[in-house]
């Protein structure tokens, strides 16, 4: 750019943009864009009136280079880039140059029309980018309805959602030299978003693009106290089907059993603080409503699956002298004894949530063979529960640890253990040793309960892909759709 060629633009610029900020003012007026607030954008201009984007012939060629940017990274990341304005703001740009060139008396109208769609699609942009173009709030817990018609919340992870003040602070950035440095470093840095970027611009299948796409958006959310960032913890990937017990040296893998389509196992963040053995199950009471009350009076059937029957003062009831009502009535609990046979299996990992949801062995591990494992009323069944019992409470003495062996019928492995099971069977013959109920974690275990369908294998680090198994990608991608090519 000439001398005289910036002179003229920064000229016929000045001359325009009190013109230009009142039609800035009208666009302003008539926005109804639904993904940013009109009243952020209008207030910004408001309070600072001042132009961003084309208020000198320096700004302007900033503008080209910002628009451009943008038009490249959002085919990276398999967004149409028509959604950003690209070609229209270019469009505009080169006509502006033109007018201005020609001396036209509408120089104005383009000045006002850049500004305002270029501070959209910037918005938009790096919004999207830094929390994410999708609420999963808003999205998966508007999904299932229960028993009552109330929404099942299907997603429980905490995140942060836009503040006012990011669009306030990002065009305040804009005007600096860095904004271009600003806008990358909104991008997540995760090493998952990246690989599964990498993977995008390398993997043609349509299918895999797909969900490379949805997950890139899944790892866009902000989740605070995000466990992957910790040292060690538990993953639970529901697509996948499986549960890796992770720390800096070793992942421990195992094969899960996790809800079923109409029992969803919900998505969420907790840390375990206790392994409980033999525990007895207290039948949730969808399950009593569902399931059992059906075979109220049928005292065999309860014998058979050892439920007893408790009223809340404490008293166990004979099954035959109960109703199915009364067993839906809420006045009565139903709890499965401990030990073989008992559907927690014998350990159980506790940890807080709103749910009543856990992880726990079972008495089915025929189960982990089947391809599609989404059996459950909503907990976890894991296939190594004695082994994820290590990886939790790692610091166990080698007593303590046949002690645990001992109280869920493995064999013990120490002299110690050994000689203690000699000595009572000999005293007790084949009753069942119960020599401890349950440890605490200490330091707690991160658990993290979550759905991708495109992520790297935590043992391999190679990208997997998985089925849709609740149907998240499908609402999700239902969703981006105005983002997609």
């Amino acid at each position: 750019m000439t001398s005289s060629n910036e002179d003229l633009i920064a000229q016929t610029l000045a001359e325009n943009i009190d013109s230009a900020k009142v039609s800035l003012n009208q666009l302003l007026l008539n926005n109804n864009d639904s993904f940013l607030s009109s009243s952020e954008l209008k207030d910004y201009y408001q309070d600072n009136g001042d132009f961003i984007w084309v208020n000198s012939p320096e700004s302007l060629e900033k503008s080209d280079t910002l628009i451009k940017y943008i038009g490249k990274s959002s085919e990276e990341i398999g967004f149409n880039k028509k959604v950003f304005l690209v070609d229209s703001i270019l469009s505009d740009i080169s006509r502006l140059n033109q007018q201005i060139t020609d001396s036209s008396s509408v120089v104005y109208e383009t000045m006002a029309r850049i500004e305002f769609n270029l501070s959209r699609a910037y918005l938009k942009f790096i919004s999207g980018q830094y929390y994410g173009f999708l609420n999963p709030l808003r999205l998966f817990n508007k999904l299932d309805k229960d028993n009552n018609g109330a929404y099942r919340p299907l997603f429980d992870i905490s995140i942060q959602l836009p503040e006012k003040e990011f669009a306030t602070n990002a065009l305040s950035k804009a005007n600096s030299d860095d904004v271009l440095e600003y806008i990358m470093s909104l991008e997540p840095q995760d090493p998952i978003y990246l690989a599964l970027k990498k993977e995008l611009q390398k993997d043609s299948i349509k299918e895999h693009r797909q969900k490379l796409i949805l997950n890139m958006e899944r790892c866009r959310w902000k989740i605070k106290d995000y466990p992957l960032n910790e040292k060690k913890y538990v993953f639970v990937n529901i697509p996948s089907q499986n549960l890796w017990a992770i720390q800096p040296d070793s992942v421990l893998s195992m094969k899960i059993c996790c809800g079923a389509f109409h029992t969803k196992t919900p998505l969420l963040i907790s840390k375990i603080n206790l392994v409980q053995f033999n525990p007895e199950w207290g039948i949730p009471m969808s399950i009593i409503k569902k399931e059992v009350s059906e075979h109220a009076g049928d005292s065999a059937y309860f014998a058979r699956h050892r439920y007893s029957i408790i009223q809340n003062d404490g008293d166990t009831i004979n099954p035959a002298e109960i109703t199915s009502a009364e067993l839906r009535s809420g006045n009565y609990r139903i709890s499965q004894k401990s030990g073989p046979g008992n559907s927690l299996g014998r350990i159980i990992f506790r940890f807080p949530n709103k749910f009543d949801v856990y992880l726990h062995d079972t008495n089915n591990p025929g189960a982990f063979q089947n391809e599609r494992r989404t059996i459950s009323h909503g907990c976890v069944r894991v296939q190594k529960p004695f082994q994820l019992t290590m990886f939790v409470l790692p610091d166990l003495d080698e007593w303590t640890i046949d002690k645990i062996r001992l109280s869920v019928d493995i064999k013990p492995e120490t002299d110690k253990g050994k000689n203690y099971l000699q000595n009572f069977r000999h005293k007790n013959g084949a009753k069942p040793l119960r020599l401890i109920n349950s440890l605490r974690t200490n330091p707690e275990t991160p658990v993290y309960i979550a759905y991708y369908t495109a992520f790297p294998n935590p043992s391999t680090h190679d990208i997997e892909f998985w089925p849709d198994r609740y149907e998240y990608d499908k609402q999700m991608w239902q969703a981006l759709k105005p983002f997609l090519p």
